[in-house]
């Protein structure tokens, strides 16, 4: 038997125990990582009036706290061109979007009509049926799928795609002349938009603009492909330095496609444009509304004036809310504290190490005097009988006073509360806050009716016991024997 290589082995054992404690340093320092959506104790859902405004959610950790858009642009197309043609969406939806490329191949071969070489899945798809029966629809949707693979951004992310200037340039001019001679105007607006992009994929962003000014610019249609146009256009002229008239471009984007949201929003940014430049370029009190919220969205940290001045500008206008559930949610984060019990790994380790602690009193009467000011919006909200949202005005500020500590108020606020008009999600939100300041009463030792807890108690039973139904069957719906 061969003795043992004492050099080589310790030379092993220690560069195995060099890299077991270098990797187990470096998992301390740096991970777990928080997770950004359960970082900070919330009663106060985000979502109470909707998720119209969804992905700019006050997040502290993300700068968007939704990275897909509430709509999805292929429905939105689809849904259009299913109303033009009295066809369902789903069918439109799997031609233009969804075919896996065989069908594709099939479909081109056939020049996008049917044909026998087809497979039934298409041969009886209604939005084809529909297109071989309409020759205006039919010659538009076969000049898209010739232009779609050079200037559409669906194709596959790995392959640059191959750009023909002198095509796309040649197809552009072609169609721009033939403009004048459509007069259906459904097509008609798809192909300047079509030609418009043709244009600035080509790289002449002159004749793309011209194309947007004196084709779509005035258009009177309200059409979402108007949005995707205008986006077009605001791009040109951002590289051309007009910041100021793009990102007001961007804003008017922002508000009119939800399915282009984030994009427009990411876009006005990138302008750098400052507020009041872009604000001189708003015709309406809706538009500056809109300008205010988009910047009000950006900010982290505690604010007012953006939302008092979506106000001022259209006191109903949805961003009223969806500031004021972000000035709601900042509060959470800086003032409700997680109990010891419930701290996860990281916040227990890094609560040795309190960066804030020093400065802690003072962060916190800087939070509380934002809260105060906060609160006294909402209940100016829920005196306002001008203001739609009374109900959630009203929950808002019975929340806020809860957190300011001052139940009486709080209780005064939900008595004014209509609870069969509000939304489910309202209704939760107003069982939670009943929670929050009974439990509170009964913490202070205050007199209170039980009777007043039921309803309360009902509804959170009923709650737990859907979750658990709910938690149930994701978990074990897998497991059940199919004999």
């Amino acid at each position: 038997m061969k003795s043992l290589n004492w050099k080589k082995s310790l030379i092993f054992c220690i560069s195995f125990l060099v890299f077991f404690f270098g990797e187990l340093a470096v998992n301390i320092a740096c991970g777990p990582e928080q997770d950004p959506y359960d970082y900070y104790v919330s009663y106060f859902h985000n979502n109470v009036q909707g998720n119209q405004y969804k992905p700019f959610a006050f997040n502290g950790m993300l700068f968007l706290n939704d990275e897909n858009d509430i709509w999805e642009e292929k429905d939105v197309n689809s849904a259009e061109w299913a109303k033009y043609l009295s066809v369902k969406l789903k069918d439109v939806r799997k031609i233009m979007y969804e075919l896996d490329s065989a069908s594709n191949v099939k479909l081109k071969k056939s020049s996008f009509k049917l044909a026998a070489t087809l497979p039934d899945s298409l041969r009886k798809n209604n939005f084809l049926i529909a297109l071989s029966n309409n020759q205006a629809a039919y010659n538009y949707y076969k000049l898209l799928k010739q232009c779609e693979p050079m200037i559409s951004n669906n194709s596959d992310s790995w392959t640059q795609p191959t750009v023909d200037s002198v095509f796309l340039m040649k197809t552009a001019d072609k169609n721009l002349a033939l403009l004048p001679n459509i007069k259906d105007d459904f097509l008609k607006l798809r192909y300047a938009y079509q030609i418009q992009r043709l244009y600035r994929y080509a790289g002449n962003a002159q004749q793309s603009k011209m194309v947007y000014e004196k084709h779509m610019l005035n258009n009177p249609s309200t059409s979402a492909v108007k949005g995707w146009a205008m986006s077009q256009y605001a791009g040109i002229i951002r590289t051309e330095g007009k910041i100021n008239e793009a990102a007001y471009l961007f804003s008017k984007v922002f508000a009119s496609n939800p399915e282009r949201r984030i994009m427009a929003y990411r876009n006005y940014f990138w302008t750098d444009a400052k507020i009041k430049d872009v604000l001189k370029f708003a015709k309406t009190d809706s538009e500056k509304a809109n300008i205010w919220g988009i910047n009000g969205f950006r900010n982290p940290d505690s604010d007012i004036e953006h939302l008092k001045e979506v106000y001022n500008c259209e006191p109903n206008h949805p961003l009223v809310s969806a500031l004021l559930m972000r000035e709601v949610n900042k509060l959470e984060q800086n003032l409700l504290e997680k109990s010891k019990l419930s701290l996860n790994f990281v916040d227990a380790l890094t609560a040795q190490w309190d960066y804030y602690g020093p400065n802690r009193d003072s962060l916190r009467t800087a939070n509380i005097k934002h809260l105060k000011t906060i609160n006294s919006f909402a209940l100016a909200l829920a005196s306002n009988q001008k203001y739609q949202q009374q109900g959630f005005a009203n929950i808002t500020a019975a929340y806020l006073s809860w957190m300011e500590n001052n139940d009486d108020v709080a209780l005064k606020c939900l008595e004014k509360v209509d609870f069969n008009t509000l939304s489910p999600k309202l209704k939760d939100q107003y069982r939670i806050t009943v929670l929050l300041i009974k439990a509170n009463q009964i913490k202070k030792g205050s007199q209170f009716n039980e009777n007043d807890l039921l309803p309360s108690l009902k509804w959170l039973d009923e709650k737990r016991f859907a979750e658990n139904k709910k938690q149930f069957l994701g978990d074990w719906d897998n497991y059940i024997s199919n004999d």
